[in-house]
């Protein structure tokens, strides 16, 4: 039975001893790595235009039937603020400011032209709410370019516009009745 104690009593002992020795810790390094592009300074290359939208259309003039009374007359626009204008600007990172004009110049051709008789087109164009700010001019429209109004970049102003407010003057010594006409050239100059 003494050997049963003591055998018991040794495996109590070093079971314990077990428990309270120390446990080395051991310190752990790695690496990682960390980078940067750095690029020359400069400015940002200007993207997108300005450009008409349906010019052809939106600026097409229809003037009211006119009687001819031996006196001189003014021709209004059929239905007024009609005959517009419309650009779409979608520049961006614009240089400067973006400036650009809008000229006219009529190219007609025919025998019945505006010019050709003696009637005078007169534009008085203005500001559309919302179309943007613009500088007008007021021209009377001959067969060298005219400006007609010019504007420049505006952020968050995509949809630009402009009424033409046209009129149209008829000298008393006009006696021919008849349909009458003029093309019109619009040129559109961006700076960017």
């Amino acid at each position: 039975m003494k050997n049963k104690k003591m055998l018991a009593g040794l495996i109590v002992a070093s079971t314990g001893a077990m428990l309270i020795a120390p446990m080395a810790v051991n310190a752990e390094s790695g690496t990682s790595d960390a980078s940067v592009m750095i690029k020359e300074g400069g400015t940002t290359e200007p993207t997108g235009a300005i450009s008409f939208v349906d010019v052809t259309t939106s600026a097409k003039i229809n003037f009211a039937d006119t009687t001819l009374t031996g006196a001189l007359l003014t021709a209004k626009e059929n239905t007024p603020g009609t005959a517009k204008i419309k650009l779409s600007d979608t520049r961006q990172n614009v240089a400067k400011e973006g400036k650009y004009t809008v000229n006219v110049r009529d190219i007609t051709t025919t025998a019945n032209g505006f010019i050709e008789n003696g009637l005078s087109l007169k534009l008085a164009s203005a500001n559309v709410s919302g179309g943007g700010t613009h500088t007008h001019n007021s021209p009377t429209v001959g067969t060298g370019s005219q400006l007609v109004f010019s504007g420049k970049y505006e952020a968050g102003v995509k949809n630009k516009e402009v009424t033409l407010n046209p009129t149209l003057t008829i000298p008393a010594s006009l006696n021919t009745s008849g349909e009458y006409s003029a093309r019109l050239e619009w040129t559109l100059t961006p700076e960017i």
